[in-house]
């Protein structure tokens, strides 16, 4: 999360759970490894909420608006370019796990 994601605690920061979970499995792909699937990403996420911190101890939490996600946190743009280069492989591979 530290280095994929800006946590700013700001609560118009607001990413879509599954732009999370796409940007986790985009990272895992290019380091080499195998995706994970929906409901583990959604778990991880959600034990990390309110622990990792930003670099002042701003937090993120869950949110729910039109989409759920989480608020206070931001993905970098390393992390949304990695998904537009991986963005096939992470529909497949994410519908394969569940």
């Amino acid at each position: 999360l530290q280095t994929e994601c800006l946590i700013t605690g700001l609560p118009d920061d607001f990413e879509r759970g599954r732009d999370l979970a796409d940007a986790f499995n985009a990272w895992m792909l290019d380091r080499g490894d195998a995706v994970w699937g929906k409901r583990q990403i959604a778990k991880a996420l959600k034990a990390r909420e309110g622990v990792v911190q930003g670099p002042e101890g701003q937090k993120f939490a869950w949110k729910k608006r039109s989409d759920s996600g989480y608020g206070g946190i931001q993905l970098t743009k390393a992390a949304r370019n990695r998904i537009a280069e991986y963005g096939e492989e992470l529909r497949f591979g994410a519908a394969r796990k569940g």
